[in-house]
């Protein structure tokens, strides 16, 4: 028994020493090795709020404060003890809805995480405090932070007198060392003020006011697009000057522009009146646009009713300059003749090409001189314009006509006789533009030009971006020729759908979704690449478009050619006059089909209309971008020689 005893004794007493030795190694465990405790009590004891830091007051010299501090009032919760919170209760106070209360809540765990205080509903009003401090054991979680903010006395100058803000992953990242966590709120530099501002309300004009000289600093300002760089020491008249420009500029630029037109107003009449070679009526279109889109900038576009007349006019003048020229033109191109289409491959292009550097000929279908000023500023980074001028289409000014001629070298009744099989009229079943890459190579080959180059058409988005992903092939070339179609169908869709009339009504809107299309092209990236590897562009059209406005009443039988703007066939019936009448097609260098037959040319903005279903034909037909008659924008189109800057 007293054996049993002992060895029981024993027994109890290594299991209290095993037990107490488990004990002591927790505790030293918990104590020494282990943090998980310590950290719980620190935050039990720790409790972390939003300090709003205070700012300094801000005296005139007549120590009059500009700028004060005021204390407000932040409502801020910590997400993770928000529970059992009398949401409708909150929500009445706040006048908020309970998905509004959620999407705060949710913000805030994004902003802050769960267990950090974050703001949830800043700048309490003095009656929103007070319901709140009555109410605010109804709503765990959530407490009241103090937040000194600025105070105006004077209503102004708010961002010079300094800013402060919440900080953001931007900030963080740039004073990762400094202490700062997500909801804590900092004074704010310039340009990161200046970032803040163009987030919340991009159209604010910023002008900003340093006295550092810095070229990095002024880089980042002109980045963030301000609208003024201005550095101390400066007086308040550089201020209001500044100011006065960004806010009035476009008052001065519509002043400026209707008084400068109104000087030269009679310079062009005058230019009009005298105006006897192709140079000068190239000179008077120059002006004639370069006002027209002058005036288009400008709100006020009372100016440019009295502009239209003068265009009017200056169509009128060089109709009747084309009827008494154009047939000496074509017969003799060496005297007093303009450059004409046949002759702009040889004159631009062929001379550059024995340049060791690849050669680009592009020609954008019906490009008229407006429509080129409007896209040339986004070309304006990447190349210099080495050469700009106009050439004349010949007419009639169209597709199979114009572009035709342009590849070849020749005129119509030279391509029509010497090769037939190649020569298709306007009207061809077959399509009008088929070979022009065989135009291409007689023409080159004719000027013995033994170059290795290619030719493509685009027509569709995706043969545009085939063109782009084969540029390096491109490369291998010494002379690549491209044709992009886009003006041209958008020329025509216009005639025959409501919705692209609605979107290009008038001459402006025509201008500006051509200037959308080419900025957002597989064009302007080829363009770009084009400039990368330091190519050179000749840029041209083969014609222009005319705005129809007037019908004119014509009779010819069923083989007469559709075309709005000239007419070709037998026993033509129409009031002599107004138009242009080649009657001998031969005389115009244009093929004839039989024996009697004629061209005849609308001139201004005519169109011809047949005298069956006339109205309908008049309706549908009017206010209509057409080609192929005699106008300033056909006839008289740009053409640049385009290097590229490295």
């Amino acid at each position: 028994m007293a054996l049993y005893n002992s060895n029981r004794g024993g027994i109890i007493q290594m299991t209290i020493g095993i037990v107490i030795t488990i004990i002591i190694g927790q505790l030293i465990s918990l104590q020494i090795f282990s943090n998980k405790y310590k950290l719980a009590a620190d935050n039990n004891a720790i409790f972390r709020r939003i300090i709003y830091p205070d700012r300094g007051i801000i005296y005139d010299r007549k120590k009059r404060a500009l700028l004060e501090n005021s204390i407000s009032y932040d409502l801020v919760v910590i997400p993770n003890e928000a529970r059992g919170v009398d949401t409708a209760a909150l929500c009445g106070i706040l006048k908020i809805d309970k998905e509004e209360y959620n999407k705060r809540m949710v913000e805030v765990i994004i902003k802050n995480t769960r267990v950090k205080v974050g703001v949830f509903e800043p700048f309490l009003s003095a009656e929103l405090y007070a319901q709140l401090t009555e109410n605010l054991y109804r709503f765990p979680g959530f407490s009241l932070s103090e937040r000194s903010i600025r105070n105006y006395p004077y209503n102004t100058a708010a961002h010079v007198l300094g800013y402060v803000a919440e900080v953001d992953v931007n900030f963080l990242q740039k004073h990762d060392t400094d202490g700062y966590e997500m909801g804590d709120y900092a004074g704010m530099t310039g340009l990161e003020t200046l970032q803040q501002i163009k987030q919340l309300k991009p159209q604010i004009p910023v002008v900003m006011i340093t006295k550092s000289e810095e070229e990095q600093l002024m880089d980042e300002a002109i980045g963030g697009k301000i609208a003024d760089y201005l550095i101390k020491p400066l007086n308040p008249s550089q201020i209001w000057l500044s100011v006065k420009r960004i806010l009035q500029n476009r008052q001065f630029v519509e002043s400026k522009t209707a008084q400068n037109y109104q000087q030269e107003f009679r310079q062009i009449g005058q230019a009009l009146d005298e105006a006897s070679t192709p140079q000068e009526w190239a000179d008077v279109y120059k002006k004639l646009t370069f006002w027209e889109m002058e005036i288009d900038r400008t709100e006020n576009k009372n100016m440019l009713e009295v502009l239209e007349a003068q265009k009017t006019e200056a169509n009128s003048a060089f109709g009747r300059f084309v009827k008494a020229n154009y047939l000496d033109w074509v017969a003799s191109p060496e005297t007093d003749a303009p450059l004409l289409s046949p002759q702009v491959l040889k004159e631009w292009v062929f001379p550059i090409l024995k340049k060791k550097r690849p050669v680009f000929f592009i020609l954008i279908d019906n490009l008229r001189m407006d429509q080129w000023e409007e896209i040339e500023p986004l070309l304006s980074p990447y190349f210099h314009v080495e050469e700009k001028s106009t050439y004349f289409s010949i007419i009639p000014t169209t597709t199979a006509f114009a572009r035709n001629a342009l590849f070849s070298g020749m005129m119509p009744s030279e391509m029509a006789s010497r090769y037939p099989h190649l020569w298709e009229d306007e009207d061809s079943e077959e399509g009008k533009n088929k070979s022009e890459e065989q135009w291409l190579k007689i023409n080159l080959e004719k000027n013995r030009i033994p170059v290795k180059y290619s030719y493509h058409k685009i027509l569709q988005m995706q043969e545009g971006k085939a063109v782009l992903d084969q540029f390096h092939t491109l490369l291998q070339n010494e002379f690549n020729v491209l044709v992009y179609n886009f003006v041209d169908m958008i020329s025509h869709a216009r005639t025959d759908m409501k919705m692209i009339r609605e979107l290009a009504p008038d001459e402006s809107a025509y201008r500006s979704l051509t200037r959308s299309w080419f900025e957002h092209s597989s064009l302007f990236e080829l363009m770009k690449k084009i400039q990368q590897v330091g190519g050179e562009v000749i840029l041209t059209t083969d014609h222009g478009t005319k705005r129809v406005n007037r019908p004119y009443r014509i009779i010819g039988d069923k083989h007469v050619t559709t075309n709005l703007r000239y007419k070709q066939g037998k026993n033509l019936n129409f009031e002599a006059g107004k138009v242009f009448e080649v009657r001998r097609p031969e005389d115009a260098k244009l093929p004839r089909l039989n024996v009697s037959s004629s061209y005849v040319f609308a001139v201004e903005d005519y169109f011809f209309a047949y005298p069956n279903n006339y109205n309908y034909y008049v309706n549908h037909f009017k206010d209509t971008f057409q080609h192929g008659g005699i106008s300033l924008e056909e006839m008289i189109v740009p053409i640049v020689h385009l290097r590229s800057k490295t």
